[in-house]
């Protein structure tokens, strides 16, 4: 019984998010990724399976806590794919100063064009610990993409320490899903006194426990608020603040 309310509940947050997207949805097994967000503002978008789950995690779910926060005013995208999170915070925030951040160039198709409709910056570039050059590694559907270091890569790969002094001050939410390249983001970042929040999907690919994204967070001077994984699998959500700016998320 107790389960069958959240459920329920958890049905009627779906919906009610939607409609805050002005997307209609009643149920998963249904639904289909609208060709519209808001008022006939036009999507471009993969027929990937990977799709229809991003789509339905970032707005329907709000994984990245797009709906919880308030006053955003600069975000950053680390793992734009197709720009689905850029394009529901420029919905929710149209004055907001959104970048995102892309390698895989076969995804300008898609992303142009909802740069283009919701007015973020792109820029084609990886984002890493350091500048460099990097080869993209296709597997499977286009956001599992990753990339490897290699001095004649195909495609430039930038500190997030410019990433974030691109923006010119202080990084009100900062969305990573890089595929495991957070850690060395972690590893040689020093700017991380200008993100107030991040909202992150993490790759524990070495087969790290679960528990040292807290501990990095930790080192890095944010507060992790909360943590959501399966211990059977090598991923999971973090959502962390900046302690000296925040006292809680929104």
């Amino acid at each position: 019984m107790i389960q069958a309310i959240k459920k329920l509940k958890h049905l009627f947050e779906m919906r009610s998010n939607a409609r805050r997207y002005g997307v209609d949805f009643k149920r998963r097994a249904t639904f289909q990724i609208p060709s519209q967000i808001g008022k006939g503002r036009r999507l471009a978008f993969t027929q990937e399976h990977g799709a229809m789950n991003d789509f339905i995690t970032i707005f329907i779910d709000d994984c990245y806590r797009i709906l919880q926060t308030k006053d955003l005013t600069r975000v950053l995208d680390i793992g734009s794919n197709i720009g689905f999170f850029s394009v529901a915070a420029k919905s929710m925030y149209p004055n907001a100063l959104v970048h995102a951040y892309e390698p895989f160039m076969d995804l300008a198709k898609y992303l142009d064009p909802n740069k283009q409709e919701f007015s973020f910056e792109v820029f084609y570039e990886a984002v890493g610990g350091g500048s460099g050059r990097v080869n993209i590694e296709t597997n499977g559907d286009s956001n599992q993409t990753r990339v490897r270091e290699s001095i004649d890569g195909s495609v430039p790969k930038i500190s997030i320490d410019e990433a974030i002094d691109r923006m010119g001050g202080d990084i009100d939410l900062l969305k990573i899903d890089c595929e495991g390249s957070e850690w060395e983001m972690f590893e040689k970042g020093t700017n991380w006194e200008k993100v107030n929040r991040i909202a992150m999907e993490y790759h524990n690919f070495d087969r790290q426990p679960h528990r040292h994204i807290g501990v990095e967070l930790n080192r890095l001077g944010f507060k992790m608020i909360d943590h959501r994984f399966d211990p059977n699998v090598t991923f999971g959500m973090a959502y962390a603040i900046n302690p000296l700016k925040l006292k809680c998320w929104n």
